[in-house]
C-alpha cells in the first residue's frame, strides 16, 4: 500500500498527467469498478518527477484516505486502464498481488457492507473522517480461489451491466 501525491488543487491543470484524488473517488459518477474518464484531473508533467511509487497499474484499487460522511469511508475507484494514472492527494493505493488477490474482486469487495462496517469501526474523526494504511490492512477479506475471485467479478460485471441498461 502506498499514499498518492501530495499535491493541491491548485496543482489542477487543464491538461497533463491524468490523477486521480479523493475529490472524484467520492464522486457520484465513481462505480468504483471501473475508471471513467470524467474522474480524471491533470497534474503538471513536472509534479510527478520522481513518482513513480505513485504511478497506477491495472488492478489497482485506490481509496480515498477522508470523507465527511460515514458512507463514503471506504470508497474506492479500481484501476482498469493500462494508460498512466498516479494517485493524488488524499488517496492510499492497494495492489494486490495478482497471484492471490483480484483488484476486480477486491473493488466489488471494497462496496460491500461487511468491509464498509470494519473500516467505519476504525475510522478516526469527527466530522472529517480518516482512514489509514494500517487500518485498511486491520480489515479482513473473504479470499477464495484466485479463479473463483475472476468468476466472482465476471458475474457482478455482467449483472451490474444489465442492470445499468
Amino acid at each position: 500500500m502506498f499514499k498518492g501525491l501530495p499535491i493541491l488543487k491548485t496543482d489542477l491543470v487543464e491538461e497533463g498527467e491524468p490523477v486521480i484524488s479523493y475529490g472524484q473517488i467520492h464522486s457520484k459518477g465513481n462505480t468504483g469498478t471501473h475508471l471513467d474518464d470524467s474522474l480524471l484531473r491533470f497534474i503538471p508533467a513536472s509534479r510527478v518527477l520522481g513518482s513513480e511509487s505513485s504511478k497506477l497499474r491495472r488492478g489497482d484499487v485506490v481509496f480515498a484516505d477522508t470523507s465527511e460522511d460515514v458512507e463514503g469511508i471506504g470508497n474506492a475507484a479500481l484501476i482498469d486502464t493500462d494508460g498512466d494514472v498516479y494517485a493524488g492527494y488524499h488517496t492510499v493505493t492497494c495492489r494486490p498481488d495478482q497471484k492471490s488477490l483480484s483488484g476486480r474482486y477486491l473493488a466489488y469487495l471494497a462496496r460491500t457492507d461487511a468491509w464498509r462496517y470494519q473500516l467505519r469501526n476504525l475510522a478516526m474523526g469527527v466530522k472529517v473522517f480518516s482512514i489509514t494504511q494500517a487500518i485498511l490492512r486491520k480489515s479482513e477479506v473473504l479470499l477464495p480461489p484466485r479463479d473463483e475471485q475472476e468468476r466472482i467479478a465476471d458475474f457482478l460485471d455482467e449483472r451490474c451491466a444489465a442492470i445499468d441498461a
